[in-house]
């Protein structure tokens, strides 16, 4: 629900000047565990008029939730100062909008609201259930998958090929969702059936991977807030958290330890399901 500045025929509260000296603040906080993402919301409104409204359980505190992603769509209403809401993880995907109103719950023939702005005049006006009272505060959270990690590579970096002839070195572009690696055609060529091969696939993975991954920390070292919106920023700075590494400043050590050591874990597997060397 995308929120501005709106005519309505009824003054509402946050709604531009339509009521002056007061206002619907609320203060929203995101968490989450292994099943859910919760929604803790507290809620202050200073009108003396929404506020007998929500005591008489003619009007209530309502949280609006939008996933574009997955099509989920929520409203919860409630009469308290504090609520904390619970989705389930499956729900939700990317950008998740929250948004806080007072709305009806019944009709109210003659309302009337203090500090009304003086275009109103006298006048009174019929609010049906379900009119929007007052405007709160929002906000717009990203949902990640519950098994997007670094330990699944696949879930941050594509492979892709190059449309440009030639030989040509390993290129990285940041813009997308995913960190997107690019090799030549003859490289991808390559790349490809040694990936379905399990005893070479780890040595391979490691080979492209970690430079891209150190590469990409040169390029938000500084400059993080360009790639803010982009999933994988939002994986991957979550990972760094999870790890303690934000004061790491050595980006090829900090790399393999969000990679959890690639090198010894290829080289273990090459070990484990390769060829006898001896």
């Amino acid at each position: 629900m995308k929120l501005s500045k709106r005519s309505f025929p009824f003054p509402v509260l946050g709604n531009g000047d339509d009521v002056l000296d007061a206002a619907l603040q609320s203060v929203l906080e995101i968490s989450s565990d292994q099943d859910n993402y919760y929604i803790d919301v507290s809620i202050n409104c200073s009108s003396k008029t929404i506020n007998g409204l929500i005591a008489k359980k003619h009007a209530s505190f309502s949280v609006h939730l939008e996933c574009s992603n997955t099509v989920f769509r929520k409203s919860v209403s409630f009469y308290e100062n504090k609520k904390r809401i619970a989705i389930p993880h499956f729900q939700l995907n990317d950008a998740v909008e929250v948004n806080v109103f007072v709305c009806a719950q019944k009709s109210i023939p003659d309302y009337r609201v203090d500090g009304a702005h003086e275009d109103y005049g006298d006048a009174s006006f019929s609010i049906q259930e379900g009119d929007m009272l007052a405007i709160g505060g929002g906000l717009i959270f990203y949902a990640e998958p519950q098994n997007d990690s670094m330990k699944n590579i696949a879930s941050i970096i594509q492979i892709q090929v190059s449309t440009k002839e030639g030989d040509r070195p390993m290129e990285i572009d940041l813009n997308g969702d995913k960190i997107s690696v690019t090799l030549s055609k003859n490289d991808f060529e390559s790349y490809n059936p040694l990936m379905a091969n399990k005893f070479l696939a780890g040595q391979i993975s490691t080979l492209i991977v970690l430079p891209a991954l150190i590469e990409t920390l040169h390029q938000i070292e500084g400059n993080d807030a360009g790639y803010s919106a982009n999933r994988w920023y939002r994986c991957l700075t979550a990972r760094i958290k999870a790890l303690s590494l934000e004061s790491e400043k050595d980006l090829f050590l900090k790399a393999q330890l969000i990679l959890e050591l690639p090198v010894r874990r290829a080289l273990t597997s090459a070990m484990a399901f390769g060829p006898n060397l001896d």
